[in-house]
């Protein structure tokens, strides 16, 4: 899985915040609005995207870090 091909499926149901990929098979995405990211979990539930099952579950948001 190339983060390329993550952004090109998940941007399809709102703007995106972060794309991280911990490897070829885990990663992240996180949406601006949780309403954008219920969208996603809604329509992507159970798909395939490099061979691997899509597995979903929305995370606490996160506070902003300023640096």
């Amino acid at each position: 899985m190339k983060r390329k091909d993550i952004y090109e499926l998940f941007s399809k149901y709102g703007r995106l915040e972060e794309v991280s990929l911990k490897n070829e098979s885990y990663g992240f995405v996180q949406y601006l609005t949780a309403a954008e990211a219920e969208a996603a979990i809604k329509h992507l539930r159970g798909i395939k995207l490099g061979g691997q099952k899509i597995s979903e579950s929305p995370l606490p948001r996160r506070r902003h870090r300023w640096v």
